[in-house]
């Protein structure tokens, strides 16, 4: 399981758990680091 994922923040927010494996861990970071671009291309683009 990926997640949670806390949305409607200021800024998102990923929880993960110490017993998360490689696999999680890889998927959260990829999911934050879309996310982050997506924020920032929003902001640049207004």
């Amino acid at each position: 399981m990926t997640g949670p994922i806390l949305d409607g923040l200021d800024k998102p927010v990923q929880l993960l758990a110490r017993a998360d494996g490689v696999r999680h861990i890889v998927n959260m970071a990829a999911i934050c680091s879309l996310d982050a671009i997506r924020q920032e291309s929003y902001w640049t683009s207004l």
